[in-house]
């Protein structure tokens, strides 16, 4: 069940609750999707990912996991909560690591993401102001500088023989 596609249809969800917005986590930052609609209560979610509702509670109590609350202070967990979760559980139990080295492996990988994000957005300013240069110059714009992949090494070597 570590679908990003939200709840999946016909779970047992528990009660219908209006959840309110998550405040001060990496997940606020990026657009809405259908995978972080809260929709999981406790007991939903710990039977998801195999562990007690008292772990999440835990987990949430060490900043490991944020789920929604509804007007009633229920947590309520999405598909992408659920994804943490299992994540969580992997890196513990098949890897050993122990949860203040899962916090930090959580962490970077988030800022990794974040840093990933804005060099695209970067990426993508300087192109258009690459075109916009080239227009200004006459030059075709079909003649454009791809970006470098993540096979540009492989193709270089490649073209050198290598």
């Amino acid at each position: 069940m570590s679908s990003s596609r939200g709840c999946a249809p016909g779970a047992r969800q528990g009660r219908r609750a209006t959840p309110k917005r998550r405040t001060g986590v990496v997940e606020d930052n990026r657009p809405a999707d259908i995978g972080d609609e809260p929709c999981y209560i406790i007991s939903v979610a710990a039977k998801l990912v195999h562990m007690h509702p008292q772990t999440l509670r835990y987990y949430e109590r060490l900043g490991l996991i944020r789920p929604a609350r509804s007007d009633g202070k229920i947590r309520l967990y999405s598909a992408r909560d659920i994804e943490r979760l299992q994540q969580i559980h992997r890196y513990i139990d098949d890897l050993g690591v122990n949860l203040a080295g899962v916090e930090v492996i959580l962490k970077m990988t988030e800022r990794m993401a974040e840093m990933e994000r804005q060099m695209r957005e970067l990426q993508q300013e300087l192109m258009a102001e690459v075109r916009r240069l080239r227009l200004a110059l006459g030059e075709p714009v079909e003649a454009e500088v791809v970006p470098p992949g993540p096979d540009a090494v492989a193709r270089t070597d490649e073209n050198l023989g290598a």
